[in-house]
């Protein structure tokens, strides 16, 4: 099997796992086995588009606000609401 046919079922096995419509982090993706360079490769084939710096929008969905927020809480464990 190639290294990019390989790759290619990776990326979609972990990204399945991951919540729908949340932006996916470097860490996680470092913690589910997922390189820096493999991250590179899924950019430049289109299966991740970086929204800021280690956060990425996941091929063919669109990153909520409530997403955005649940993905600051549960893989930064950071305190963060929405406002009023």
């Amino acid at each position: 099997m190639s290294v990019e046919r390989k790759n290619r079922t990776n990326i979609k096995s972990v990204l399945s796992d991951h919540p729908r419509n949340t932006p996916v982090t470097a860490t996680w993706l470092l913690s589910r086995g997922i390189t820096r360079d493999m991250v590179r490769n899924y950019l430049e084939n289109g299966w991740l588009t970086r929204i800021g710096n280690g956060a990425y929008r996941i091929l063919n969905e669109a990153v909520t606000l409530d997403g955005a927020l649940s993905t600051l809480q549960s893989e930064l464990n950071l305190s963060a609401h929405k406002g009023a």
